[in-house]
């Protein structure tokens, strides 16, 4: 791995932090690796970014009628997205190693 490994472009700002941080963390990267560590850093942010979302907005969204009524209550659509980006960069991490190297004891 080149000393001075960079973000791809297309990572937004939280995502390019990630993706750095992680870099730390690892060891010499294949080709391959980095692409994993590109797709694991794009699905923690995006999973910040939905859980930071629920938490200023709550879980629920209400649905309106036309003149703004309530209509129907539903869950938001960050809840289904913080649940797949989580999966995602959890199952990506335990490809890249990132598992192993939990901090604190084992309960």
């Amino acid at each position: 791995m080149p000393p001075k490994e960079k973000p791809p472009e297309h990572l937004n700002a939280s995502a390019k932090a990630i993706w750095i941080e992680t870099l730390d963390k690892l060891s010499r990267l294949t080709e391959l690796q980095l692409e994993a560590l590109t797709a694991y850093a794009s699905e923690k942010a995006r999973y910040l970014e939905a859980t930071k979302w629920l938490d200023e907005n709550g879980l629920t969204v209400i649905m309106r009628t036309d003149k703004g009524d309530p209509k129907l209550v539903i869950e938001a659509p960050q809840v289904k997205i913080a649940e797949r980006a989580l999966a995602s960069y959890l199952k990506i991490g335990a490809v890249l190693g990132l598992d192993k190297k939990k901090a604190g004891p084992k309960l």
